[in-house]
C-alpha cells in the first residue's frame, strides 16, 4: 500500500505556510507598534513610565512624604501605647489575682501550722503516758517476779 499524502502535491509546504503567514503577522504587529511610538515622539507626549516618574516628582513632594510619614509614627505610636495600657492593665489584674492567691496560702498554711501543732501536743501527751505505762508495767513486772520467787 502506498502513502496517499506523499503522492498528493502542496501537502509538505502547509505547515511552513502556516508559519510564514505567523511571521509575516508579527513582523505586521512590529511596524505597527514602532508607528504609535513615532507618533507619540511626534505629539511630544511622553512613555507610560516618564508620565509616572513625572507625576511622582511633580504632586508628591518631600514635605508631603514627610507628614505622611510623622502621622504614620503617630499613629503607631498611639496603638502601642493603647496596646501597653492594655498590658499595664493585664499586669495589674493578674498581680492582684497572684497576691489574693498567696494571701489565700497564707492563711491556708496558718490553719495547717495550728492543726498540727494541736496533733503535735497530742502525741506528746500520749508519748508522756505511754512512758508513765511503760514504767508502770515495769514495776508491776518487777513485784510479779519478786513474789513468784518468794513462793
Amino acid at each position: 500500500m502506498t502513502n496517499v499524502m506523499n503522492n498528493m502535491p502542496g501537502t509538505d509546504s502547509v505547515p511552513i505556510g502556516i508559519a510564514a503567514w505567523l511571521a509575516c503577522l508579527l513582523f505586521v504587529m512590529g511596524l505597527i507598534i514602532t508607528g504609535l511610538k513615532l507618533v507619540r515622539e511626534f505629539r511630544g507626549q511622553p512613555e507610560a513610565a516618564a508620565v509616572q516618574a513625572e507625576a511622582a516628582d511633580r504632586y508628591v513632594t518631600k514635605a508631603h512624604c514627610d507628614r505622611l510619614h510623622e502621622s504614620a509614627k503617630q499613629s503607631v505610636d498611639h496603638l502601642f501605647s493603647k496596646l501597653g495600657g492594655v498590658e499595664r492593665g493585664a499586669a495589674a489584674a493578674l498581680g492582684f489575682e497572684v497576691r489574693q492567691v498567696r494571701e489565700e496560702r497564707k492563711k491556708d498554711a496558718e490553719v495547717l501550722q495550728g492543726r498540727l501543732s494541736r496533733f503535735e501536743e497530742q502525741i506528746g501527751g500520749l508519748k508522756v503516758a505511754t512512758d508513765l505505762q511503760t514504767a508502770q508495767l515495769t514495776r508491776i513486772d518487777t513485784k510479779l517476779d519478786n513474789i513468784i520467787l518468794k513462793k
